[in-house]
C-alpha cells in the first residue's frame, strides 16, 4: 500500500451494494448480419425475441458460431442490430444505458490495466468518472482485500502486484470480481471461466450468482460447460438458426440431452 501513501484523495466510492426492485430486458425482432464482402452478408440473428426479468440467471447455449457472443455484444450496445427493439429498464421504468452493462469475456484481462496493481484497477472501477484519481483510504483497501478473499483463490496476496505479473486464471477471476463492482443489476458473462480450473470456476460463478441475486438483477451466462449451465441457471435459451428457444423444463436433463437440443 506504500505506493498510495501521501496522495490524500477524498474517498467518494460507494461500498454498499445497490438493490433493485425490478429489472427487465426485452429483445423484440432483433436481426443482425456480418458483412464479409463489398455486398455480401452472413445473417447471424433473425427476428430474435427474448425476455428476462429480475432474479433470473439466464443460460445461453448453442453451437460454435451460432451468435451467442454477438447477442451479448448487442445487449451491451457494442454492436447495433439492423432491426428490432431492445428495452432494458429498471424499477422506475427508466432506460438503462446498455454500454455501461459489464461484460466479462473469454479474453483474459481485456477489462484490466496491466501496468497498474490489482488495487489500483479496483479504484478505477469504483471511481469511473474520475479515472486519474486513486484513493488513499484504509476502508477501501480493506474492502478490496475482503473482496479478493471471497474468491478463495489467495488473490488477496496479489493486491499490490501489477496485473501483468498474474496468471491468466488470476486475471480472469479479478476481471469478474471487478465487473461485479459496477453496481449494475445486469451482468453478461461470455465463457468467463474458460481459463480457470473447475474448483476456481465454481467459486467465481457462485460469487457472480450470489452478487446478482443480492441486487435482484439478471445474469447472462454463455458457456460450453453445459454442466455449469444446468447447475447454475434458472432459465436456458437455445440459440439456433438465428433465434432463441426457451427450454421450459430442463430438470433432470444431462449434458448429452442438452447437446442434442443445440
Amino acid at each position: 500500500m506504500k505506493r498510495l501513501e501521501g496522495i490524500g484523495i477524498l474517498l467518494t466510492a460507494k461500498l454498499e451494494t445497490e438493490i433493485f426492485d425490478m429489472v427487465k430486458i426485452e429483445l423484440k425482432n432483433i436481426s443482425f448480419a456480418y458483412q464479409i464482402g463489398h455486398d455480401s452478408f452472413v445473417s447471424v440473428l433473425h427476428d430474435l425475441n427474448l425476455k428476462a426479468e429480475s432474479g433470473e440467471i439466464i443460460g445461453l447455449i448453442g453451437k460454435n458460431g451460432c451468435g451467442k457472443t454477438t447477442l451479448l455484444n448487442i445487449l451491451k450496445g457494442k454492436l447495433i442490430s439492423e432491426k428490432g427493439e431492445i428495452d432494458v429498464i429498471n424499477e422506475n421504468k427508466t432506460v438503462i444505458q446498455r454500454h455501461y452493462i459489464p461484460l466479462v469475456s473469454q479474453t483474459v484481462d481485456s477489462n484490466l490495466f496491466p501496468s497498474l496493481t490489482v488495487y489500483e484497477n479496483f479504484c478505477i472501477v469504483k471511481n469511473k468518472r474520475n479515472m486519474l484519481n486513486f484513493y488513499n483510504s484504509k476502508s477501501l483497501y480493506k474492502y478490496c482485500y475482503d473482496l479478493l478473499c471471497s474468491a478463495n483463490m489467495n488473490l488477496e496476496a496479489k493486491i499490490d502486484e501489477q496485473v501483468r505479473f498474474l496468471s491468466g486464471g488470476q486475471k480472469q477471476a479479478i476481471s469478474i470480481l471487478l465487473a461485479l463492482e459496477y453496481d449494475y443489476p445486469i451482468l453478461l458473462m461470455d465463457e468467463p471461466t474458460a481459463s480457470l480450473d473447475p474448483f476456481v470456476s465454481e467459486n467465481i460463478i457462485q460469487l457472480a450468482k450470489q452478487e446478482i441475486s443480492k441486487r435482484n438483477g439478471i445474469l447472462f451466462l454463455v458457456s460450453h460447460n453445459l454442466q455449469d449451465i444446468i447447475k447454475y441457471t434458472t432459465k436456458i435459451f437455445v440459440l439456433s438458426n438465428g433465434q432463441v428457444k426457451p427450454l421450459d423444463n430442463y430438470e433432470g436433463l444431462s449434458e448429452t440431452d442438452l447437446m442434442k437440443l443445440m
